[in-house]
């Protein structure tokens, strides 16, 4: 007597190396929705496919994956979720009866490979009512592979409620229950057979109705982005699909390596609103692995590095004078989801960006230094005068230290414009560095001087009152440079203190006898300081000077004495 053959148990690791098998069935066919049968990721995807099959059958014998409304099971555990719209090829072998997927021992590339093709061949709803999954895998006779399908229509729960051709579709399936023969499906026509059937409107041929050219090109722009947004759904698809069902790493990462291979492909045809989609994808994906999955955090993290790289960006050149204002805002989300290092080869990119190119590059350049300012600092320092005309100025939209550091070295760089527009970034930055500035003080260029003693005295300080203080006393101001010594008259009444009166107080009223009867910038300047301080200190000096008996002195206090609050601007 034959001993009754027990039912085997499995383990986690089993459970496991079914839920792959699973998955790696899925990414299978839907590369083969993507590409030709040949192409490499097609073969790449069915021989993954291959190896975890042989994992599991040469481990733990057959491999029984059950078919139900939510997807794949193994040991009613469920491995594989289906997501419930037309396409997905679980719908369509639930859609058409089959109940469960068997794969036995010994089952080879040539047989997985013909499996594949029929899930994808059938995965949409086929007009044909004898054109089913079932038909073609019976018809495929793999040797190793089996399959259970509904017998009666009942199993398929509808709660009654059928379009004609579903009925079609039904009935030709409860005739295939005996394999033996194929039954004649009840003639309903199909919507696409019924239109063809409608009788034409006389007068109207709708082949007169020739396109024009543009319009030929714009329908058939429109058709190549609908294909390219359906593919690239896909994708998004199998990568939520690897996430939720914990795929193991190695598809992982090969499914990663084609979403690089995507953006660099819509980079090159202009098509940022793709890449914005596949990077906050795999931003969404980092997310979520930082904790739970380490391994595939390295690999999107090496996916970023990646596609920072000058030689993936580099794609990017040959489109920028090319874009519309649409797919400039486009491009500005999906490269501020770069890594850092897109930095450097972007910044490189602005001497020949257009201007509403360089704007775009810049808001990004600016983002991304926000995490990381070091790739920006690094070309801030090369020898390139042209780049850093307009990188400069980035540097007063930040906030970290290391740019700071590099804007004050910045103030001492040869180029005139250069240190013009460290010392601007600086100011717009309110950066307060008196000390390393003070330099400037003696530049060459008169309004590199003039802006540094405007930003002397926006605020009081005794580091700013003493630069000034110490300029004024030592600096020989020429015949042409009234304008610079007035200026910083002003700027120390802004910035300085008490401690500055002795030294105002003898440039209001000091002077010799032929000087105290003439009016000078000088003698005008310390008074309007002195008003500009307003102190009580400050406003004795005032009242003395305005009973002077000097007619030039008492011209100049009385200039200010009618805002005693700062002195008035001429």
């Amino acid at each position: 007597m034959n001993a009754r053959q027990s039912t085997p148990v499995y383990d986690d690791q089993a459970k496991k190396a079914a839920k792959a098998v699973a998955v790696s069935l899925h990414l299978s066919e839907k590369m083969l929705s993507l590409y030709p049968e040949d192409h490499a990721y097609c073969k790449k995807s069915v021989a993954r496919l291959q190896h975890d099959l042989d994992r599991f059958l040469r481990t733990y014998g057959d491999c029984t994956l059950h078919v139900d409304k939510n997807g794949l099971s193994f040991e009613e555990e469920l491995v594989y979720e289906e997501t419930d719209k037309e396409g997905d090829f679980a719908l369509a072998l639930f859609r058409d009866g089959v109940f469960r997927l068997s794969f036995l021992k010994g089952m080879e590339m040539e047989e997985t490979n013909t499996l594949i093709r029929i899930l994808h061949r059938y995965r949409n709803l086929s007009s044909v009512p004898e054109d089913d999954i079932v038909t073609a895998i019976w018809e495929a006779q793999l040797p190793h592979f089996r399959y259970g399908a509904a017998d009666t229509i009942l199993d398929v729960d509808k709660d009654g409620n059928f379009t004609p051709w579903e009925v079609n579709d039904l009935l030709a399936q409860f005739s295939r229950s005996d394999r033996g023969e194929k039954a004649n499906p009840i003639e309903v026509p199909t919507p696409a057979a019924f239109a063809q059937s409608t009788p034409q409107i006389v007068g109207l041929d709708i082949t007169a109705q020739q396109l024009t050219v543009e319009e030929a090109e714009e329908l058939e722009k429109m058709v190549r982005y609908e294909e390219d947004r359906n593919a690239t759904q896909e994708i998004l698809d199998m990568m939520a699909d690897i996430l939720q069902n914990q795929a193991d790493e190695a598809f992982f990462g090969y499914i990663v390596y084609y979403m690089e291979e995507e953006v660099r492909a819509s980079f090159d045809r202009k098509d940022f609103e793709i890449s914005l989609r596949i990077l906050q994808t795999l931003r969404y994906a980092q997310k979520v692995s930082e904790s739970a999955r380490p391994q595939a955090l390295a690999r999107i993290e090496k996916f970023f590095a990646t596609t920072s790289q000058p030689n993936f960006l580099q794609v990017l050149i040959k489109n920028w004078h090319t874009l519309k204002v649409s797919q400039i805002d486009k491009a500005r989300e999906a490269l501020r989801l770069l890594a850092p290092e897109a930095i450097e080869p972007l910044g490189f990119m602005l001497p020949e960006a257009p201007a509403s190119v360089q704007a775009m590059l810049c808001d990004v350049i600016v983002s991304l230094a926000g995490l990381n300012p070091t790739p920006l600092v690094k070309i801030i320092y090369k020898d390139d005068e042209e780049l850093l005309n307009l990188l400069v100025p980035l540097l007063g939209r930040l906030e970290c230290p290391s740019s700071a550091q590099a804007l004050v070295k910045l103030v001492r760089h040869s180029s005139d414009r250069i240190r013009w527009e460290a010392l601007r970034a600086i100011i717009v930055r309110r950066l307060w560095v008196p000390e390393k500035l003070a330099p400037l003080l003696e530049d060459t260029i008169l309004t590199i001087r003039q802006l540094l003693i405007k930003y002397l005295g926006s605020r009081r300080s005794e580091a700013a009152e003493k630069i000034l203080l110490e300029y004024l006393r030592s600096h020989k101001f020429g015949n042409d440079e009234n304008g610079l010594l007035v200026a910083c008259f002003h700027a120390l009444g802004r910035c300085g203190t008490d401690r500055a009166v002795p030294f105002l107080s003898k440039a209001l009223a000091g002077g010799n006898l032929v000087s105290r009867l003439r009016a000078s910038p000088r003698r005008q300047g310390a008074a309007w300081a002195l008003a500009a301080l307003g102190t009580e200190k400050a406003r004795e000096t005032l009242d003395q000077a305005l009973q002077s008996i000097y007619p030039a002195i008492r011209s100049a206090a009385a200039t200010v004495s009618g805002g005693l609050g700062g002195p008035s601007e001429q």
